[in-house]
């Protein structure tokens, strides 16, 4: 395929404005909306928590590893179906890309990547902000919360979320992510030797850049990635309520940078002043590797670029 061929997918020029803001605006009303209508939303979420503490496989400590699983592979079939719709072809940042599913592929990495999560499900407490430590399992290294006492089902506060605090605590979540894992994949770049065992076949896809690339990662690379996102929700002290609001949103945002589109209502549009790359960026990246470390944001963009090797 050529450069030409590359760079095909339509950018978000004057036709498209109107619908960029529309969009702002409802982003915009929403918040507004959860401010104005806190009660009402609030009690929404009061029934909905009420519901989910009902719920034994809601309660499993296997529940997030299940739920995490299948919303990624929901979101990658339906990325790879897009990217052979024809109407949506002018959208593509490399028209050439076609899916070709690998079958065998993808029962390895199934196989590699969710048994030792299940394993760290089995072994490590999940303790939530507002439990209080003593109903917990006695932890033997508390950086992981690790135990040889089995903990069946996750223990949660009483009450539930506020509204006003799912979004905030979602939004701060995302940025912490996003610093952790581009400062972890810089490095990943400038150490030759991690580069080459951990995160070379990432950046390998003769199909071009697809949905399942998303998930093309080695067996420490992916433990990383799921342990840094885990970090940046018990920093902000995240609600389980918030945490399963959040993880199809993060997997959303993820699927999404690889899966070479370049939508006019994507996010990376939706947010102003350039804050964040999108998919745009992270094909750039895949295809010169020196830019765009963060997946999100990029405003640590130039100081990286400056300091690649």
């Amino acid at each position: 395929a050529t450069a030409a061929d590359r760079r095909r997918g339509r950018r978000c020029g004057e036709e498209w404005r109107g619908t960029v803001w529309a969009l702002r605006g409802i982003a915009a009303a929403a918040v507004a909306a959860a401010y104005v209508f806190d009660r009402e939303m609030q009690e929404i979420v009061d029934w909905q928590w009420a519901q989910l503490l009902e719920s034994a496989w809601f309660r499993s400590v296997y529940f997030e590893t299940c739920y995490t699983v299948a919303v990624y592979t929901l979101l990658v079939i339906l990325f790879m179906v897009l990217s052979v719709v024809p109407p949506l072809k002018e959208f593509k940042l490399y028209v050439a890309a076609r899916p070709k599913p690998r079958l065998g592929r993808y029962s390895r990495q199934f196989v590699l990547h969710v048994a030792p999560i299940f394993l760290l499900d089995a072994f490590t407490v999940k303790h939530y902000a507002g439990v209080p430590l003593d109903t917990l399992p006695e932890t033997k290294w508390m950086i992981f919360n690790w135990t040889t006492e089995r903990q069946i089902e996750r223990l949660f506060p009483a009450q539930p979320p506020r509204v006003l605090e799912i979004m905030f605590h979602m939004l701060l979540a995302t940025f912490l992510y996003d610093l952790f894992f581009g400062t972890a994949h810089y490095l990943l770049h400038q150490l030759p030797t991690l580069h080459r065992i951990l995160h070379k076949s990432h950046h390998w896809h003769p199909f071009g850049m697809l949905a399942d690339v998303t998930g093309q990662l080695a067996l420490a690379e992916n433990l990383t990635d799921i342990l840094l996102a885990n970090l940046a929700l018990k920093l902000v002290g995240a609600h389980p309520m918030t945490r399963a609001i959040y993880v199809p949103i993060l997997l959303l945002l993820l699927v999404d940078n690889h899966a070479g589109f370049d939508f006019p209502w994507n996010y990376h549009r939706v947010v102003p002043f350039g804050l964040c790359g999108g998919g745009p960026a992270h094909f750039e990246h895949h295809q010169k590797s020196g830019v765009h470390y963060q997946p999100f944001f990029t405003y640590l963009n130039p100081f990286l670029t400056a300091r690649s090797g």
